[in-house]
């Protein structure tokens, strides 16, 4: 461990290597909140990923007692930088990545400045070049001391999505808690499933290690003809996610639901249940059944499910995940605005980096404005992912 600074009574001290890391496991494990900060499974990243060299996680100290964590690793990789479904990729850098859900404590405004500051001195000491901070959320303390190192107008450029969620009631099914007109369209459309292909509709939830090689198969055959698979994004079938999914069919935590539609995978639905909430991870359906709106209708009846379970298998509540997506807006009742930080070292190469994601962003920036400005921006959206969608049917097709 080195880095140790201190500021008053507190001590800001950065731990990097896992028997350093072991030593924060009692306040780590009583003071995080979401699964990907979870201290087993930020190790397992580590060992999973050959870009993840080793933890870097920084510590508030008061009275000798740690109060707040930020939880983040180094690695060597590429950075993304993405102007609308485009994305250009940089050459391999050293970078300070700190985790969706990286805070373990309470926060306040003071202890943010430490956090950045110290982050400031690894990246001034070279021992990064980047520190990236994923889906902040841009009311955060750790957000407003960060923006304040790189000024109003990378601030205003920034590209920001929604983060949706669902409290779900405890009295009543997911369900019930639609409205009438809701709920009938929802029955409505499993009765027509079912009507047009004699009944042979199903859905099967994969939890166990055993079941993990079916589900990858069959979300494979799903995923392969989604629009996110021409993106580069979603589920992938790697040796990396399945020893992903068996992490977490080991713990408990694995929910992978299939529709089925004559004994095809059609549609799927794969996330965690962790102390309560259910996290989704990747969701698709096979656009060749894109009018029967077979992913709205694995979603509700999932959605069901998990509001009606038993008491230690019923979810509280529903993380969708960041992005803009129609189905997030519709079902989630909480929201709040996230963003993807860069802070770059004082360095000529970095502060060229740096040059390429302001400029990403201010494309990005202007195309926004101009869709939203003629008011065309859900059509293009919409248009974009079916044009993406009909491509891959015709490749799919050809293929056979």
């Amino acid at each position: 461990m080195r880095g140790i600074s201190s500021n008053g009574q507190d001590q800001v001290r950065v731990f990097r290597t896992r028997p350093e890391v072991e030593e924060l496991r009692e306040f780590w494990s009583s003071a995080h909140k979401g699964p990907h900060a979870d201290l087993d499974f930020f190790l397992f990243i580590i060992d999973l990923y050959p870009e993840a060299i080793r933890p870097h996680v920084i510590a508030v100290y008061r009275d000798n007692s740690p109060r707040i964590l930020l939880i983040g690793r180094l690695e060597e990789k590429s950075l993304n930088f993405r102007v609308g479904y485009m994305q250009f990729r940089t050459n391999i850098v050293r970078i300070l990545t700190f985790v969706h859900g990286c805070v373990a404590g309470s926060l306040t405004d003071h202890d943010a400045t430490c956090l950045v500051r110290s982050i400031r001195s690894s990246l001034q000491g070279g021992e990064a070049e980047v520190a990236c901070f994923e889906s902040l959320d841009v009311n955060g303390p750790i957000f407003l001391r960060s923006l304040e190192t790189l000024g109003f107008l990378t601030g205003s450029l920034l590209n920001r999505s929604s983060h949706y969620s669902r409290s779900l009631d405890a009295d009543k099914t997911f369900l019930e808690s639609l409205s009438s007109n809701a709920r009938n369209h929802h029955k409505r459309c499993g009765r027509k499933l079912s009507n047009v292909h004699q009944g042979r509709i199903r859905i099967e939830c994969f939890r166990e290690p055993s079941t993990i090689s079916r589900l990858m198969q069959d979300t494979e055959i799903v995923a392969r003809k989604s629009y996110q698979r021409k993106l580069g994004v979603g589920f992938h079938h790697t040796s990396q996610t399945y020893k992903r999914l068996d992490f977490e069919a080991r713990r408990g935590w694995l929910r992978g639901y299939l529709l089925y539609i004559e004994d095809r995978p059609s549609a799927y639905w794969i996330g965690y249940l962790y102390r309560g909430t259910f996290y989704s991870g990747y969701m698709a359906y096979d656009p060749d059944h894109a009018k029967m709106a077979p992913g709205r209708y694995l979603a509700i009846e999932v959605l069901k499910e998990l509001s009606a379970g038993e008491t230690h298998e019923r979810a509280s509540s529903v993380d969708f995940g960041s992005g803009e997506a129609e189905y997030k807006a519709r079902f989630g009742n909480q929201s709040w605005t996230e963003a993807t930080l860069f802070l770059f070292a004082p360095r000529l190469r970095c502060q060229m980096l740096r040059g390429l994601w302001m400029a990403a962003l201010a494309m990005s920036f202007v195309g926004k404005k101009i869709l939203n400005w003629t008011n065309v921006a859900p059509h293009f959206r919409r248009y974009w992912r079916s044009r993406i969608a009909s491509v891959s049917a015709i490749r799919s097709l050809m293929s056979v």
